[in-house]
């Protein structure tokens, strides 16, 4: 199983386990709500369980993973490199897709244990709404690059119509390649001691892959 194999499963594990916690989340509060008329000791009981989720959640996003190519990736370091490799950011489909997939069933949840008394029209207002806010999000990275040149590694960011960030980071003063979070996924590099985290949706495991081989192909011409 490739690197980007393993993020996927990873990502499609937390969000079946997400759904599952807020399926019995839902399940107990109709009960509560049915039998016993929500009594205080249990609406407390469900508040601390969701605020002990939405920790884990946010220390699963923070957690940073060294990265380690695949044994088919690291190729061997005496073979020569192309001079420029260019990775540009693509629209996440994958991601607009699992956006509308917790849409339909969180909504289809809170309907079977009738927890959200929205009419239709106002449910697809809301399902307008936050699939705009997904797919502006997904837009503006799409200008991102990322461009490896020799020893250079080139990060040209934008945000909205401007650009962000243009920055040249040798490669031979990258301290660290990380990959960060389960549920989004960001490339982190650690470059003399600081963090730079890369706004880039896709390709995240390729331009991790490209400058570990650089690395290597670096180290190797300076013995």
């Amino acid at each position: 199983m490739t690197n980007s194999q393993k993020r996927l499963a990873r990502r499609i594990g937390w969000t079946i386990s997400s759904f599952g916690f807020i399926f019995i989340q839902q399940a107990v509060e109709y009960i509560i709500e049915k039998v016993y008329d929500k009594p205080l000791w249990a609406i407390g009981v469900l508040v601390i369980l969701t605020i002990v989720w939405f920790v884990i959640m946010y220390k699963l996003e923070k957690k940073q993973i060294d990265f380690i190519p695949d044994v088919s990736d690291s190729s061997n370091p005496y073979q020569p490199l192309p001079q420029v490799v260019e990775f540009k950011n693509s629209f996440d489909w994958w991601r607009l897709v699992g956006v509308i997939i917790t849409l339909v069933l969180l909504y289809s949840i809170y309907y079977i244990f009738d927890t959200m008394r929205l009419d239709m029209s106002d449910y697809i207002i809301l399902i307008v709404m936050f699939l705009s806010i997904a797919i502006v999000s997904l837009i503006f990275p799409m200008r991102n690059k990322y461009i490896i040149d020799g020893n250079v590694f080139i990060v040209q960011e934008y945000s909205f119509l401007k650009p962000m960030t243009k920055v040249h980071i040798p490669i031979t003063e990258i301290e660290h390649i990380r990959i960060q979070g389960v549920l989004s996924g960001w490339l982190v590099l650690v470059v003399n001691g600081v963090e730079r985290k890369l706004l880039c949706s896709m390709g995240i495991e390729e331009i991790a892959t490209e400058l570990y081989r650089r690395q290597a192909y670096l180290r190797m011409k300076s013995l």
